[in-house]
């Protein structure tokens, strides 16, 4: 007499696979959600995407990146003492095309600043 305990294995087809290591790739997806939602292990899921990398890089590559316009705004008001090589109550706000802003305070280095403003202006 055998007893087996356990579920029966189960035995999915390449296909299967790929659609759930694409499911993956979708926007705010992740393995373990994947995983959990087919009642499969993420480490196996890992597994498949190693195994499918090659094949699915091309369908799951992200959207070409692009950069909005930029643009440069002279300060509100000019401190009545002379620069210093290091401002410590600086910030630097950036705002995107899509309405997102980004804000870096504290000590801001002027040849940083100056840095990421030719960057962004592709200078």
């Amino acid at each position: 007499m055998d007893v087996i305990l356990g579920r029966p294995r189960r035995i999915w087809s390449n296909d299967q696979k790929r659609a759930f290591v694409a499911e993956t790739f979708e926007p705010g997806s992740s393995v373990s959600s994947v995983a959990k939602r087919h009642n499969l292990q993420p480490s196996l899921v890992f597994h498949w995407r190693r195994r499918f990398r090659d094949e699915m890089a091309v369908s799951a590559a992200p959207a070409r990146v692009s950069f909005a316009e930029v643009t440069v705004a002279a300060p509100t008001s000019v401190a009545s003492t002379a620069p210093s090589s290091v401002c410590h109550d600086g910030r630097i706000a950036i705002e995107f095309g899509s309405g997102a802003r980004m804000t870096v305070s504290g000590v801001v280095d002027p040849r940083l600043a100056s840095a990421i403003a030719k960057a962004l202006l592709g200078q």
